[in-house]
């Protein structure tokens, strides 16, 4: 199957929407996590964990003002006080996503779906947040990880100017089937900052970026992946900064750039001792794979990849960076 081909069809996206008056009685204090019970779901997602139309565009008619910040110390907390214009420092610690329950939160709802309680298809272990304004998760460096290896343990649809910050996400188990489950999907968002996390942590994939602008990662590294280290498909204005892609294990291409429109730009990154141990057809065994005129690696570092043929991008896009031979 062409490869690109099989990576749209599995980011194709379905997103339902809630038709229940119900007002989950949300628990924050109660550890471990738990859940309400809701009489319907608010979202269904496919088996990659998704939530969302590809059609779907941030459109935001929320003012943006100076953000509160509101010390939280559980997931469900994140859920309950989860608003516009907010910042949620949670407490530090290891917090896991339970693979019944969805957290769910919208500018229209904020509600924990339990798949033992409530008829859905929706995917558990996954805080899906949607079409949130001035919206950010302060980590502490806190680790959040999924018990459910098809889900996205954060997803993130139509946010804008928002930030996520010290925080480590991934799985605790990987899927055996799936390629390309991420830690992390930013889906039709804008505006939107990443720093000082730690992606990857036993996900097939670290980052998937859909139909996005204007998104920064700064001192975001990923590693210990599965299958690759980031797929992205229109990503516009797009920057990663001092930020280490190591250890990584790809199947497939370790950068996977899908479609003609992504500009992206790799500043200070250091991409090494990442392993291929994938099928060498199709170009798969490159380090990068793709449509690449308009991607450059400024001041970066390729070192110690091994079974790759080649970094698989022009020297000319390669400034001042230390090029990997093979």
């Amino acid at each position: 199957m062409n490869y690109k081909i099989y990576f749209l069809f599995i980011t194709s996206l379905v997103f339902i929407s809630c038709k229940s008056d119900v007002k989950p009685d949300i628990k924050p204090d109660v550890k471990p996590e738990t859940t309400t019970t809701v009489k319907e779901n608010t979202s269904s997602l496919n088996n990659g964990g998704s939530v969302l139309n590809a059609d779907d565009k941030p459109k935001s008619s929320i003012a943006i003002t100076e953000a509160k910040i509101i010390d939280v110390a559980s997931i469900a907390e994140i859920v309950s006080k989860a608003d516009h214009n907010t910042t949620l420092r949670l407490k530090k610690g290891k917090y896991e996503l339970p693979d019944n329950l969805v957290y769910y939160i919208s500018k229209e709802k904020k509600e924990i779906i339990d798949k033992n309680t409530v008829d859905t298809r929706s995917v558990g272990g996954q805080i899906f947040i949607s079409g949130m304004t001035n919206f950010s998760i302060i980590g502490n460096n806190s680790e959040v990880n999924s018990n459910n290896p098809i889900a996205v343990p954060l997803f993130i649809l139509k946010g804008n100017k928002g930030e996520i910050k010290n925080l480590s996400v991934g799985h605790k188990i990987s899927s055996k089937k799936l390629s390309n489950v991420p830690s992390l999907y930013v889906s039709n968002s804008s505006n939107m900052n990443f720093s000082n996390c730690i992606l990857g942590n036993s996900s097939k994939t670290g980052i998937k970026i859909n139909d996005s602008k204007f998104i920064t990662f700064t001192n975001c590294n990923i590693s210990k992946t599965h299958s690759q280290i980031m797929e992205i498909y229109k990503g516009e204005s797009i920057q990663f900064v001092n930020s280490v892609y190591e250890n990584n294990d790809c199947a497939f291409p370790c950068f996977n750039f899908l479609g003609t429109e992504n500009i992206i730009e790799f500043n200070n990154v250091s991409v090494i001792n990442n392993i291929f141990n994938g099928n060498n057809s199709n170009n798969y065994d490159q380090i990068i794979t793709g449509p690449t005129q308009d991607i450059k690696f400024i001041k970066s570092k390729f070192k110690g990849n091994k079974n790759f043929s080649d970094i698989g991008i022009d020297n000319s896009k390669l400034i001042d960076s230390e090029v990997q031979t093979f």
